[in-house]
């Protein structure tokens, strides 16, 4: 990558990062190339892709994380504490609660706060199928069961 394309990469994230929420996004030329690399890999793959309004709506969200960590899930690391030892969750229990009932545009912010929690290190996978699907009618409650079975399986015992 040439240091100019690094360069044009770097502003396109710090301009998706301003981005409130997928609505945002649509102005930006960064968010449609993802998705169009979504729809892709999807159909390469034979997998079924989201609409381009969701796959939009995970861009913003993408551009705070720096390293896809697939080793763990997206709610284990919020439930980890952050000090090797330590007893308290990167997300505490409350916010967690806050990001579990968040609706509409509400998702969009929880998902970043807790992402500012992970120094910009998440599994992507997690993250973008909670930011597709959060609130879907269908979807959504039995991912935001497996999200608090996730965390709470996780989190440290109380000492």
């Amino acid at each position: 990558m040439s240091n100019r394309d690094y360069s044009d990469a770097r502003s396109a994230r710090a301009r998706l990062r301003r981005c409130a929420d997928g609505f945002d996004a649509v102005a930006e030329r960064g968010a449609h190339e993802l998705v169009h690399r979504c729809e892709a890999a999807c159909t390469e793959s034979n997998d079924t892709h989201p609409s381009a309004d969701r796959l939009l709506s995970v861009a913003p969200l993408l551009a705070w994380v720096e390293t896809d960590q697939r080793d763990m899930s997206m709610p284990e690391q919020l439930a980890r504490p952050k000090e090797v030892g330590g007893d308290r969750p990167r997300l505490s229990e409350l916010r967690f609660q806050r990001l579990l009932a968040a609706q509409g545009d509400e998702v969009h912010q929880e998902l970043r706060r807790a992402l500012q929690l992970l120094d910009k290190s998440a599994n992507t996978l997690w993250l973008a199928e909670a930011a597709c699907y959060w609130n879907d009618e269908f979807r959504g409650p039995e991912l935001r069961r497996r999200w608090a079975y996730e965390y709470y399986s996780h989190l440290p015992k109380a000492g």
